[in-house]
């Protein structure tokens, strides 16, 4: 015998409501009806009580009056292709397999929130019915939960968007979730990271601004997080570069900011990471790690840039002689010795302190081995106080000796709060070779057809051409 194909009913929920049956759709503006209907595909999953049903639909009625109006409603959802059957002696189920809900679509596969309008983030948003209190009560328990998974799944894509440094996209996802939830918090947050990271670093103040005044006086736990963003915006945004170059956005590696993303949480748990960023020369390493390094910053944890250069192979220590003045800016080097400062002032300054020097210090090597102990002190020391990305571009012009040290510095890291980010036009090689289970490679390839065309459009847009 062929066997009986299953009816499909679907609630359209999200947005305009509406169900639909193989025969007929119902509007909520067949007050009861819809209401039934609706009552019985959320709560489908267990068997309903045809009492509780009668008790929230028609709550001032009488029994009788009441199981007379459910009987008459039973029948007419039946002769609409509702799959109702009776378990039991009181009871009603809704075959599950037949029933599609559009909210639990989305929060099932993800797919299609980005695609729809703003009031198709939230159930029912223009049904109210006022027929029963008792109704109302559930409906609004119901919304609450299935707006919070909502809200839930928009700050998980708004998150996938940050990390991948996508900020059209997380500014977009952030104002919609910010129509229907205005004081979210990481929503707000979002939309400000990324109005900065595109550059508008005053809007982004002025989101934070208008937040602030929202919740006044509200708890500090509360203004807390709003307020630090606002400071690292203030304090560590620089106006961005393609805004003063003309340069288009960054397209096409939300990939590799993912991956860079993966390492720096790592790193701010206390397991320190190196990678090499390479690629061909003018293929975008730089400004992939200035991306990221911004969108570091206004996380809290800071950068300090070395540029490698030619002649830097010349240069015994050239990488460190570059990157100790702003190490020792930074908070926490306080912590280092004296003694510590004295060898690294002979290290960068051409007429370093007047010490005293002992006997045994006129040795080059015993001279060496303590600007090398000062150097992991002061690394030490503020990576302490914070996680520290070391990124140093170029390192194929790297000279041997600061090599060397940054080989035995990455072994060392292992257990502080340290990313070291290089750049460079080739594979690991040498010093970088010796140690694959340290140091993560990452190919920068040429960019896809897709956005590739996208920055050939960005840059003839900004020279007034179509």
């Amino acid at each position: 015998m062929a066997r009986k194909p299953v009816q499909i009913i679907s609630l359209r929920a999200l947005g305009d409501a509406c169900i639909t049956t193989p025969l007929a759709s119902i509007e909520p503006s067949a007050e009861i009806l819809f209401a039934a209907a609706l009552y019985l595909i959320v709560e489908r999953r267990e068997p309903v009580s045809r009492r509780a049903i009668q008790a929230i639909l028609w709550p001032e009625a009488s029994d009788r009056i009441a199981s007379h109006r459910m009987r008459q409603t039973l029948l007419k959802l039946r002769q609409l292709g509702f799959p109702i059957v009776l378990k039991g002696k009181g009871n009603i189920v809704l075959e599950a397999e037949s029933v599609s809900v559009d909210y639990e679509d989305f929060l099932t596969t993800r797919k299609g929130v980005e695609r729809t309008g703003t009031d198709a983030l939230v159930m029912l948003p223009a049904y109210e019915p006022r027929f029963s209190e008792s109704y109302l009560e559930w409906l609004d328990a119901r919304k609450a939960e299935v707006n919070a998974s909502m809200t839930r799944v928009m700050l998980g894509i708004i998150a996938r968007h940050r990390v991948k440094g996508e900020w059209v996209e997380a500014e977009l996802n952030a104002s919609r979730l910010l129509r229907f939830q205005p004081y979210n918090e990481e929503a707000t947050l979002a939309m400000a990271e990324a109005c900065a990271m595109r550059g508008g670093k005053l809007d982004a103040m002025h989101i934070l601004d208008r937040y602030l005044n929202e919740v006044g006086s509200g708890p500090t736990d509360l203004r807390l997080p709003a307020t630090i963003m606002r400071r690292r915006i203030a304090d560590r945004m620089h106006p961005r570069a393609e805004a003063a170059t003309g340069e288009s956005p960054l397209v096409g590696r939300g990939a590799t900011l993912e991956q860079l993303g993966e390492l720096l949480e790592r790193s701010r748990g206390g397991r320190g990471q190196a990678c090499l960023v390479w690629g061909d020369a003018g293929i975008g390493k730089s400004r992939v790690l200035a991306e990221f390094a911004t969108f570091a910053s206004l996380g809290g944890t800071p950068t300090q840039r070395v540029q490698c250069r030619p002649n830097d192979r010349q240069r015994p220590l050239s990488v460190f002689v570059d990157l100790v003045p702003g190490l020792r800016a930074m908070r926490g080097a306080i912590g280092c010795s004296p003694e510590a400062f004295t060898y690294l002032d002979r290290l960068t300054k051409h007429k370093p302190t007047r010490i005293e020097i002992r006997a045994d210090e006129g040795d080059s090597a015993f001279v060496y081995a303590k600007v090398q102990q000062s150097l992991f002190d002061l690394v030490d020391a503020v990576s302490d106080e914070g996680c520290l990305i070391v990124l140093i571009e170029d390192v194929h012009w790297i000279d041997s000796t600061s090599a060397k040290l940054l080989h035995d510095m990455i072994a060392w890291a292992v257990d502080h709060s340290i990313l070291f980010a290089f750049t460079g036009r080739d594979k690991p090689e040498g010093w970088l070779a010796y140690m694959p289970e340290r140091v993560t490679e990452i190919h920068l390839p040429p960019l896809e057809p897709a956005p590739s065309k996208d920055v050939v459009l960005g840059v003839v847009r900004q020279r007034g051409r179509e």
